[in-house]
């Protein structure tokens, strides 16, 4: 019994963190785009604020992204040492099924979050990036946040 958890442990371990590669790695080109946009990039620890992911395909061709599970996008802040200090899915739970969405030519999807920052970031500028969590994801360009009291 004990070695059954064990591997059923191990298995979820791996569904969980196999779309996590590194936020740092190069992308190949792609014919889909993701920016990440904030209402402004002067943030407070503890006080909301809201960040958009725009998913575009920016091909003629319909492009199609499989999922693993329902989570679709995440939100990093990264420190300078390449270090996540927080990830917006951290807190979060999701459907485990597969899902796929499609997107015609020119097509955008957008998705919301409303994010708090923890009191244990400092403050001082961070990098924030977004990333569509597909089978192959896909990440945005960095953006500098600034963190103030």
């Amino acid at each position: 019994m004990r070695r059954i958890l064990t591997l059923v442990f191990l298995f979820s371990l791996v569904v969980y963190l196999a779309p996590y590669k590194s936020a740092f790695q190069e992308e190949p080109e792609s014919d889909l785009d993701v920016r990440i946009s904030l209402e402004n990039e002067q943030v407070f620890i503890e006080e909301e604020f809201e960040v958009e992911i725009i998913l575009e395909n920016t091909s003629e061709e319909e492009q199609e992204l499989n999922f693993n599970t329902g989570q679709r996008f995440d939100i990093i802040v990264l420190g300078s040492k390449e270090d996540v200090l927080y990830r917006w899915s951290q807190d979060k739970m999701f459907t485990q099924a597969l899902g796929t969405v499609v997107l015609a030519p020119e097509e955008e999807k957008v998705y919301d979050a409303k994010i708090v920052l923890p009191t244990d970031i400092a403050t001082g500028d961070y990098q924030m990036k977004g990333l569509i969590t597909a089978s192959e994801q896909i990440f945005s360009q960095a953006k500098t946040i600034t963190v103030k009291e």
